[in-house]
């Protein structure tokens, strides 16, 4: 009779040292190969009463996560009770996806190699100290990174946001990372500031923000961001009349009209996007 192994949930797994997952009841061990917005891809390796190896690509239905401390985690779907998987590693950004470098060692020679588990999707919220990464093809999956909002930065038409991970949270990981997101400002056809974030094989995607309009007397304009939940995020962007023009002249020729009198240029004025 062939073996064919029967392990369906990751309910039994549990870290080793090497960074790779092993069953308590079974002689087995297994690698995440691959993430999905629903689902964990598994390479599992187990051994037979024969001593003979058998090797299955196994998908786990789930939910991806970040808990509090920043560590992605993986809740099966299929457990009669919930069962969550945490992972140990760190965040970065690459093409403007977000990555989970995960280690693994040797046992043997102590050797290091690092794993990246890239999760497609989109940036879609940001706040002082949330930043929230929505994956593509699901609706139940998104990863919540807490941090602080460090800069936006603009040059050209071009700019980038930073967020660091672990700064004001109350724990907070040994390693902090600097996430950075490049993109396009542009208008929208109400005068909001959107950014444009490329993520690659021609997906585009934009984050809103709001703004209070101030123009000061030597001619800057200065945008007071906000999320587009309303709450300030305590960063402005300041523009040249001239900069502001070559950015987008139509939208600098509407933005004229609402500072029209000498008496609103003096005083600064306020204006809720």
């Amino acid at each position: 009779m062939q073996f064919k192994p029967e392990i369906k949930t990751i309910r039994g797994w549990r870290w080793g040292k090497d960074g790779l997952l092993y069953h308590r009841d079974l002689l087995a061990k297994a690698r995440v190969i691959a993430t999905e917005a629903d689902a964990m891809v598994l390479e599992t390796k187990i051994i037979d009463e024969k001593g003979l190896a058998h090797f299955e690509i196994i998908k786990v239905s789930g939910v991806w996560r970040v808990d509090r401390k920043n560590q992605l985690c993986f809740e099966a779907k299929e457990e009669k009770t919930p069962r969550t998987l945490t992972f140990k590693g760190a965040w970065e950004t690459d093409k403007n996806q977000l990555v989970y470098i995960v280690e693994r060692r040797q046992l043997k020679t102590k050797q290091k190699a690092l794993q990246k588990l890239v999760f497609l999707g989109c940036w879609d919220y940001i706040s002082r100290n949330r930043l929230v990464y929505v994956l593509s093809g699901s609706s139940d999956s998104y990863l919540e990174l807490r941090g602080q909002l460090e800069s936006i930065n603009l040059r050209r038409k071009k700019g980038e946001i930073k967020f660091r991970l672990g700064a004001g949270v109350r724990y907070t990981p040994r390693r902090r990372t600097l996430l950075l997101i490049f993109g396009t400002w542009k208008f929208s056809r109400k005068l909001g500031l959107i950014f444009e974030v490329e993520y690659g094989k021609g997906k585009v995607n934009s984050m809103e923000f709001g703004a209070d309009i101030c123009l000061t007397p030597n001619n800057k304009i200065i945008f007071a961001l906000k999320n587009k939940s309303g709450e300030p995020l305590g960063i402005s962007l300041i523009f040249s009349h001239k900069f502001l023009k070559q950015l987008d002249a139509e939208a600098f020729l509407r933005l004229r009209k609402k500072f029209s009198t000498e008496s609103r240029i003096e005083m600064g004025l306020n204006i809720p996007w």
